[in-house]
């Protein structure tokens, strides 16, 4: 882990956030939590998870055949290095699940009002929570996926901003 600002880490044991530290092992079944200003940076196996300020992460499972991680606030990047970490990895939302199809880097977002996905470079489908028809995205697209009386996917090109620079 490499922790920028205050980071924590929920502790089964004591029910209690600690204090995330630089080189600290997180594993399956642990949550992250980032303050204003703060930022981490996780490895698991070749692929790498940015965890941006004020953002909540459960990693729920973390083994050798399946990554899902639980956003359940904020924004989270990955950068999966190969077809079988891709094929492994799923990012769950209120909204649906990110599926990532190819190698490359995302970025998933927990809106308030729905999930945003990013895709600098590869492909995902996003699977609604309800059971709608997925949604495709490309290298340089981005999606808000929203659910007020029905399914609602607004596509746009891919924007900058101070956490996809970093």
């Amino acid at each position: 882990v490499d922790v920028v600002g205050d980071a924590w880490l929920f502790d089964h044991d004591s029910r209690e956030w600690t204090r995330l530290t630089r080189n600290q092992t997180v594993g399956e079944g642990d949550r992250v939590r980032t303050d204003d200003r703060a930022r981490i940076s996780l490895r698991a196996g070749s692929t790498t998870i940015w965890v941006d300020e004020r953002s909540d992460l459960e990693l729920s499972q973390l083994d050798e055949g399946q990554t899902l991680l639980q956003i359940d606030r904020g924004d989270v990047a990955l950068r999966l290095r190969n077809p079988e970490n891709a094929a492994e990895t799923r990012l769950r939302t209120r909204e649906g699940t990110v599926q990532p199809e190819r190698e490359g880097l995302y970025r998933v977002e927990q809106l308030d009002r729905g999930t945003k996905a990013y895709v600098w470079q590869g492909r995902l489908r996003f699977e609604w929570a309800r059971g709608a028809s997925p949604v495709a995205l490309d290298t340089g697209e981005q999606a808000e996926f929203w659910w007020p009386d029905g399914p609602r996917a607004e596509r746009g090109p891919l924007c900058s901003d101070g956490f996809g620079d970093w």
